[in-house]
């Protein structure tokens, strides 16, 4: 039967409003008003329950008198006129079918196959390709590389590096631990891993069931595998009986410490902590503070206060092989503050910072004072003199006359790298600040009593005349 011949139906969910195949449309019996508009389709609106609802009238017709055996989405007007809304005009075509419709009208409407090509679709032969037996693509040549165990289809170098398959996998940084990656397991879990701990896994032999990875050169983010080794988890929590050379920590009870460096609390050993070009540090708390406030303590010092003696009262210890974490009683000495200052490399030479040279050409161009600025250009010493003149008649240092003549080698010193460029008595005046405090500190026949006990042996040899210490026997 032709749709046009068939009865009107009711609307679906709005039982109301009925459609006949020829578009017209009742309400409770009563014809229904068509909503049109240039260059649209018709559109029917439906109010139901104090709200509105808009349908394509077109899509509607189809929807109840139109067969749609292959479950396409989108309707045509057979015709090319929206305002023909009649089952008879109306198809359903897919969405290519749809497309072509609307880009090419005026190509003869052709129904597509469910899955055509887009060519097709738009009313286009597909050109003729010749195709070649080319070799297939050779996938990418994988380092060697072993299983990550628990995780199926994961696999490690021995450098470090994650692959999934062929994928690699792009680790991760975040600060306070080491790189790692997100590996997914059987079960669809997401898990994170440190690099290291992989690597370890599958290149390191550990016959004795270890748990821990450490870096022997305290740094997370070298996760080489000559940077690694197996190590206890937590020495901390093994008991143990105290050793008998260890002696109470003063001002601390119920810990003791011994000449190696390993501090008890009872019977549990404490584990020090370690930071990359950091001494050991330990963790300490009395019992009559409230839970969860300690105090941080440096394990050498500790040591030192403890069995090395140190009659001259130094503050400053340092450690004979330079590594700050053997911690024993046989790599620590107490020593003052110029060998301190030695021993750790701060007034060495080669561990000073660069000296600044310019090229003359430069500290022309960049030169603020003029007497410089015209020494630069001629050289002539002349220009020098001036400035150094006018860097006296400015200068408002008490005792300069003590430190003025380190202060004009070091005048000289910056003008030959013609790196001194603007405010030469500025300069000069921080410097004779830094010349005056290493004058102040130095080992006098001057100094009192108290710190005269504190230095060197060799100047002890003193004696006190109107209240003043001077060089003669002071052990008469």
């Amino acid at each position: 039967m032709h749709p046009e011949n068939a009865i009107a139906k009711p609307i679906p969910g709005f039982t109301t409003y009925t459609v006949n195949p020829k578009g017209q449309v009742w309400y409770l019996g009563k014809p229904k008003a068509i909503m049109r508009k240039k260059g649209q389709s018709p559109k029917l609106r439906i109010r139901h329950n104090n709200k509105s609802y808009d349908f394509g009238l077109a899509k509607l017709i189809a929807t109840l008198f139109i067969p749609n055996p292959e479950n396409h989405t989108r309707v045509v007007f057979i015709d090319r006129n929206p305002n023909n809304c009649v089952a008879s005009n109306i198809k359903w075509v897919s969405q290519l079918a749809f497309t072509r419709h609307s880009l090419h009208p005026e190509l003869p409407l052709q129904l597509a196959p469910s899955n055509p090509k887009r060519l097709s679709a738009i009313g286009k032969q597909p050109k003729q390709v010749l195709l070649l037996n080319k070799p297939a693509k050779q996938q990418p040549l994988l380092p060697p590389a072993l299983p990550i165990t628990g995780f199926e289809n994961y696999a490690i170098t021995a450098c470090g590096k994650v692959f999934k398959g062929n994928k690699f996998i792009q680790p991760r940084h975040q600060i306070g631990r080491g790189p790692w990656v997100a590996l997914c397991n059987a079960n669809g879990k997401i898990c994170k891993r440190l690099i290291a701990h992989l690597l370890a896994a599958a290149y390191l032999p550990n016959p004795e069931t270890l748990t821990t990875i450490l870096h022997k050169d305290g740094d997370k983010n070298n996760y080489q595998l000559s940077n690694l080794y197996w190590a206890n988890r937590c020495p901390q929590k093994t008991n143990s009986q105290i050793p008998a050379d260890a002696i109470p920590v003063q001002h601390w009870p119920d810990y003791y410490i011994t000449p190696n460096g390993i501090v008890y609390k009872g019977n549990r050993m404490l584990a020090p902590v370690r930071k990359k070009d950091k001494s050991l540090k330990i963790k300490l708390r009395l019992q009559h503070w409230p839970k969860g406030k300690y105090c941080w303590l440096g394990l050498a010092k500790l040591l030192a206060e403890h069995f090395i003696p140190n009659p001259k009262r130094y503050t400053r210890i340092i450690f004979k092989d330079r590594n700050n974490h053997n911690c024993i009683v046989s790599n620590i000495a107490w020593v003052d503050n110029e060998t301190f200052m030695w021993y750790s490399g701060l007034t060495r030479p080669e561990m000073k910072k660069r000296k600044l040279v310019l090229e003359r050409s430069v500290a022309i161009q960049r030169c603020k004072h003029h007497l410089l600025r015209r020494y630069y250009e001629t050289l002539d010493h002349y220009w020098l003199n001036e400035c150094w003149k006018e860097i006296e008649s400015n200068i408002t240092i008490a005792d300069w006359q003590s430190c003025r003549s380190e202060c004009y080698l070091y005048f000289m010193d910056r003008v030959e790298r013609f790196s001194l460029l603007s405010n030469p008595t500025g300069i000069m005046g921080a410097y004779a600040k830094g010349v005056r405090k290493k004058i102040k500190h130095e080992i006098s026949a001057n100094l009192p009593k108290n710190k005269l006990l504190l230095a060197d042996e060799s100047l002890r040899s003193l004696t006190s005349t109107y209240g003043k210490w001077t060089t003669a026997s002071y052990y008469d």
